[in-house]
């Protein structure tokens, strides 16, 4: 990972993460292309499955709050779900609303692995700077 890329954040415990919710939310919730639409955060070795599920919960709690602040609508899971991805898949949209926030927690293995992000954003919003939040 590339410590100094602007969308990386290195997070020490819970709470440090839930107090840098405000750069994860600019940073992934843009209103135009200035912001890099997704965030990288690194927590570190050894944290176990189920403190990574509820830093997990926390953030996207403390992310719909900061939402709501800025005048958005609260943030709802679409789903939830823990599966062991052994294979890289394609680039390709999971069906979610246009208005949406995917968020991916790894847990520690010895299986190789890169992290590879892509934006889409329809050619109809290329240039728009019309907030997503409306």
């Amino acid at each position: 990972m590339n410590e100094n890329a602007g969308y990386c954040l290195t997070v020490s415990d819970h709470q440090h993460l839930v107090a840098q919710a405000e750069i994860v939310f600019d940073f992934v919730w843009r209103f135009d292309f200035t912001a890099p639409g997704f965030a990288v955060l690194d927590i570190g070795p050894g944290m176990d499955s189920h403190t990574l599920r509820s830093l997990m919960v926390d953030l996207k709690r403390r992310l719909s709050e900061i939402g709501v602040r800025r005048g958005g609508k609260p943030f709802t899971y679409l789903s939830m779900a823990r599966f062991d991805q052994q294979e890289t898949t394609k680039f390709h949209l999971d069906g979610a609303p246009d208005q949406s926030m995917l968020m991916l927690g790894y847990e520690p293995s010895k299986v190789v692995s890169r992290l590879f992000l892509a934006d889409y954003a329809p050619p109809s919003t290329w240039g728009s700077r019309q907030s997503i939040l409306d």
